[in-house]
């Protein structure tokens, strides 16, 4: 129901500082209920410092829906993660290890008149779980959390989180305590070490069950012993977040033989080599700017203009950040859940680079317009330097989830390309590729080469902003996707 994109906040004397900028999507944000939850996340989160916890900045309204200013986190999340290469026993310990201390953490902190907050996160996953390339651990994405700060409370007989991860009594809507985070972060771990299971009811498999599964696909019996600990179906029958810290801990030392951080940084070297990111993504050219005579924290998107020597106008510091501004970047490939619609912003449009661009032609000047690039000899190696950004006209690039299921050898492999959906007019629009929404605009995605019908609606009145043919080729790859802009 949000979307994330990556940010600047820009301060005085040239400070900068990357931010996550994550909106509620345009047409959820007439929903009170989803609102409620954004707005819950923005409570809890900002009572939380803790180093394993992604940590909120700042909170404010953009055109008159809400954002999060939050930690940027640069690397990738655990499932996203495990798609691209297996992890190893050592590796996924130390991850349960660290998120363990953060949910000791967060099962224990007390407000300023030291009575328990009551905290449950209840959406403990891999995709909540993020892995900065530098080897820090940390669990994101408080929106359905439980605690005394909550303004709306779970009706009755519903029930919120991911089935793969939700223990037994949260999935039957009764009384959920802390243990059902330490039921979710065992079912991580086993997902973690290559759980396939594709059940309807996971919570119902017995832990010993669960147990043996792991050790007939190479797990040590001590891992699979924590694992069945943790996924107890009665919740009392459950360690707690510090026994598991320790207990995950100390296996992780013994397998690994050294410090589980320099372990997992060294094993997502080998996923950053996998993880492209296109030349564009530094043409950003839209700051955030406060509405004047609007409310404190109320913000517009305009062009990024170069900021002003006064001091009485200058950007302040991120600790001002609501009477600054922020300038986006781009969209966050791996700071929030991959399984999260992502969009951008604010009115983006696409510009090419340098004089590799196509002119549009006459049918295209008035309105949409479709830009091929040529493709380059090799595509641009992952130290190219960056193109600086360009003040006279806003850049966007949204990545989507390029997650890689292996194929199995006998699978035929179908030739794919890219194309991409940007501009001012269709911006937060839903994006179709032949009648299947795909995504919100600005967004690229790959597709099958051939001819498709791509189409985009407004997010709010659902009317028909752009329906038209196209014929990807591979010669459109993510660094030159065939594009469709708007004015």
């Amino acid at each position: 129901m949000a979307q994330v994109l990556e940010g600047l906040a820009i301060g005085a004397e040239g400070f900068e500082r990357r931010v996550a900028i994550k909106r509620i999507l345009p047409e959820d944000a007439a929903d009170p209920q989803k609102r409620q939850m954004f707005l819950q996340e923005a409570h809890v989160g900002s009572r939380l410092h803790h180093g394993g916890i992604v940590q909120i900045v700042d909170f404010g309204t953009l055109d008159g829906n809400d954002f999060l200013v939050m930690e940027f986190v640069d690397g990738i999340d655990c499932k996203r993660a495990t798609r691209r290469m297996h992890m190893p026993e050592g590796v996924a310990l130390h991850i349960v290890a660290e998120v363990a201390h953060a949910l000791h953490y967060i099962h224990n902190v007390k407000d300023e008149q030291g009575q328990p907050l009551g905290i449950v996160h209840r959406d403990v996953s891999p995709q909540n779980i993020l892995l900065s390339w530098d080897g820090d651990v940390k669990i994101s994405d408080f929106g359905i959390a439980l605690s005394t700060l909550r303004r709306e409370h779970t009706a009755t007989g519903v029930v919120k989180g991911k089935l793969r991860y939700m223990a037994p009594e949260q999935a039957r809507a009764r009384v959920v305590t802390a243990a059902a985070d330490i039921y979710a972060l065992g079912a991580t771990l086993d997902f973690l070490l290559g759980d396939t299971f594709d059940g309807d009811v996971p919570f119902m498999r017995p832990s010993d069950s669960r147990c043996a599964d792991a050790v007939a696909r190479g797990v040590s019996t001590a891992c699979a012993q924590l694992m069945g600990d943790m996924t107890q179906i009665e919740a009392g029958l459950r360690p707690n977040a510090s026994d598991v810290a320790r207990r995950a801990g100390t296996l992780a030392a013994q397998v690994l033989g050294r410090d589980g951080r320099s372990a997992l940084r060294q094993w997502l070297e080998q996923c950053r080599a996998q993880e492209k990111t296109s030349a564009l993504d530094d043409l950003m050219g839209l700051c955030l700017t406060q509405l004047p005579g609007g409310e404190e924290r109320a913000f517009t998107v305009t062009r990024h203009t170069a900021v002003e020597a006064s001091s009485s106008t200058r950007a302040r510091t991120v600790a001002e950040l609501s009477r600054g501004r922020l300038r986006v970047r781009r969209r966050v490939a791996a700071a929030f859940a991959a399984a999260v619609p992502l969009v951008a912003a604010a009115a983006f449009a696409w510009v090419s680079q340098g004089s590799k661009t196509q002119a549009p032609s006459p049918q295209q000047s008035h309105g949409p317009r479709v830009v091929a690039l040529p493709t380059p000899a090799a595509e641009p190696p992952a130290a190219q330097p960056r193109t600086p950004p360009v003040p006279a006209s806003p850049v966007a690039l949204a990545k989507p989830n390029t997650a890689r299921v292996p194929r199995k050898a006998t699978e035929a492999v179908t030739a794919q390309g890219w194309f991409a959906v940007g501009g001012a007019k269709f911006m937060g629009g839903a994006v179709s590729l032949d009648g299947k929404v795909v995504g919100h605009a600005p967004i690229q995605v790959q597709a099958k080469v051939g001819k498709h019908v791509v189409a985009v609606f407004d997010a709010t009145s659902r009317k028909l902003l752009l329906k038209k043919p196209i014929d990807i080729r591979e010669a459109n790859t993510r660094f030159v996707p065939l594009r469709l802009l708007s004015n």
